[in-house]
């Protein structure tokens, strides 16, 4: 992934890779804990779908709402360009987290690991209640078929299902999963 080009002006190519390499590890932690991979009995089961395609597509939307810029991680907003301050400061996290959407974001320390666990719980939340809303109504969408990525990251948004950018961050997503040859090895 490229350089958010304010972050060269903040961090060494070491302290981007470890911030980036922390917000994967959590991404990997959350999205087995959502779908109960590897995790003790009993679990609740959030996300019915592959651990591997939930954590693609938190990094696509984690990338698409904050490029992974350094400001946003270390809870900075407002030191971003303008037109990136994490929804006029109304937001926090690499996904954007508004208070009511997850208080316990907002309740750890910004830019702490906390932080981060909490907002990746929360994504994970918002995201499963996305493709519920956009399953065609009257299936049992974790059993009759998910709807499109497009409509479920379209929901996430904030947007109708059927919000055109859906479309740029499902093609994230699989531009991120080929790269990486995850179809392959998708348990």
């Amino acid at each position: 992934m490229q350089a958010n080009p304010t972050d060269l002006q903040r961090e060494t190519t070491d302290e981007r890779e470890a911030r980036i390499t922390e917000s994967i590890q959590v991404i990997e932690q959350v999205s087995a804990e959502a779908t109960c991979a590897d995790q003790p009995k009993p679990c609740r089961r959030i996300w019915p779908g592959p651990r591997t395609k939930l954590a693609l597509a938190m990094y696509a939307i984690a990338y698409h709402e904050s490029k992974f810029a350094h400001y946003v991680g270390s809870g900075h907003c407002e030191d971003g360009p303008r037109s990136a301050r994490c929804d006029n400061g109304q937001a926090r996290t690499y996904w954007q987290m508004h208070p009511q959407t997850c208080p316990e974001a907002w309740a750890a320390e910004p830019g702490s690991h906390a932080e981060l666990e909490a907002a990746a719980r929360c994504t994970v939340r918002v995201f499963a209640a996305s493709a519920r809303i956009c399953s065609a109504p009257g299936t049992k969408w974790w059993a009759e078929g998910m709807p499109s990525w497009s409509l479920i990251f379209a929901k996430y948004g904030g947007q109708e299902c059927s919000w055109p950018g859906g479309a740029a961050r499902e093609i994230t997503m699989i531009s991120i999963e080929q790269k990486l040859g995850a179809a392959k090895v998708d348990p």
